[in-house]
């Protein structure tokens, strides 16, 4: 499954890959589209992948290794060898020095200007997010990879999100 995930990345939404991936995942995805980007979301199977409309590739797939925003925990193999227990400790030693490290903590403030509704919404989705995430971004071939650990969880693997790299990416500090 990795391997099909991975194999995505550059891809257009009328690729044999996506259909193959249709095939072999049970699950219909939600579509959403916007101007810019579509969104495919396997939310039972822990998967979302992002689709660059400008572009006409995918640029985006990420694992969800927990349950979390409304994804069930994604169960097939994680790439480079990493398995859902690792901390950022163990993945480094598996992978390497990342390019970029960092964390951030869980915004608590609705937008000023937003409506009862939009209130309740901000803080439903609020309260899926884990408290701090530290992240590392790695360049592995001709994909970036940003793996985030939840600190909540003993600083575990929470997500990996394999994408095409950008000049943002690539970007020395």
């Amino acid at each position: 499954m990795i391997n099909s995930l991975l194999q995505l990345l550059y891809k257009n939404k009328d690729s044999l890959e996506l259909e193959q991936l249709f095939e072999s995942v049970t699950e219909v995805p939600e579509f959403v589209q916007y101007p810019k980007q579509s969104f495919y979301s396997f939310k039972k199977s822990g998967i979302e992948l992002e689709y660059d409309e400008r572009s006409s590739q995918f640029k985006t797939v990420r694992l969800y290794i927990h349950p979390s925003e409304g994804y069930s925990a994604y169960h097939d193999q994680l790439p480079f060898e990493l398995v859902p227990a690792d901390d950022r400790k163990s993945v480094r030693l598996k992978i390497g020095t990342p390019r970029k490290s960092g964390e951030h903590r869980r915004i608590i403030s609705p937008p000023p200007d937003a409506s009862q509704d939009e209130m309740e919404a901000f803080f439903k989705h609020v309260k899926q997010q884990p408290l701090c995430i530290q992240w590392d971004l790695y360049v592995i071939n001709e994909y970036a990879v940003n793996i985030q650990f939840d600190l909540e969880r003993g600083g575990t693997i929470s997500q990996i999100v394999m994408m095409t790299p950008d000049d943002d990416i690539l970007a020395d500090d």
